[in-house]
């Protein structure tokens, strides 16, 4: 459904993708994995369109090349990215930053049902969709940022670091919701996050990137056993912890 090949990112001299490469199934969970640093940030921004440095290498969506469209263009295409951070409009309301998903063409026709599907996919945002979002806490703000970019209506959503500053309550709630979102939506789901115990339960495939560079690419169980990862990435993790 998604292919990225030989993909790179360059900011200046600093080269933050060096022909990174990762396929997504349709209604897969596919895992991006690496340290800081890695280039996990730019790839999410690269295939919405929206990164800062000069890209090079293919974005193929069904085949075809998505690589320099406009990032409404792509959205209008299916693809949705929730960036690091969220990005909601704190000075609306739950249901105005809702609204705000759905202005794309491909979302019109759908917007009164997939308002329903995204307050059964996050019940709090049912209750609270009055609620100016900068009151809300940062995990309540995370559904506002993902019940948004459904609305949207993907085919492809795209999540940077969904958990960051959750508790484990909050954490596994929210993985629930994305394999919801798989599994009952039928939205495949690229996802950059750090939480290794999290990702790990819930993706069907994993990538790692080290420096820019993919290393390693398989289910959850071969990434796991790789001698490369266990040294780049989850060694030093387990040497800071």
């Amino acid at each position: 459904m998604l292919e990225v090949r030989a993909l790179s990112v360059a900011y200046g001299q600093h080269r933050a993708l060096d022909g990174a490469s990762v396929r997504v199934g349709r209604a897969e969970i596919v895992v991006i994995l690496g340290a800081n640093g890695a280039g996990k940030s730019s790839l999410l921004k690269a295939v919405a369109g929206i990164c800062e440095g000069r890209v090079a290498g293919e974005v193929l969506l069904d085949g075809g090349d998505i690589a320099g469209m406009a990032p409404h263009r792509i959205v209008d295409q299916g693809v949705a990215l929730v960036p690091e951070g969220r990005g909601v409009f704190g000075d609306l309301a739950v249901e105005e930053n809702l609204a705000l998903g759905a202005y794309g063409p491909r979302a019109r026709d759908e917007e009164a049902g997939n308002l329903d599907r995204v307050m059964a996919l996050f019940p709090k945002l049912g209750e609270r969709r009055r609620q100016v979002v900068r009151t809300m806490s940062g995990g309540e703000q995370q559904m506002v940022a993902i019940g948004r970019a459904m609305m949207s209506n993907p085919r492809i959503l795209m999540l940077d670091e969904p958990v960051a500053g959750m508790n484990r309550e909050e954490t596994e709630d929210m993985a629930r919701a994305i394999l919801d979102v798989r599994d009952e939506w039928g939205v495949t789901v690229l996802l950059v996050e750090h939480d290794m115990g999290m990702v790990m339960d819930i993706s069907d495939h994993v990538c790692v990137l080290n420096f820019g560079r993919r290393i390693a690419a398989g289910t959850p169980a071969e990434v796991r056993a790789d001698e490369e990862v266990i040294r780049a990435y989850l060694g030093a993790s387990r040497e800071a912890a």
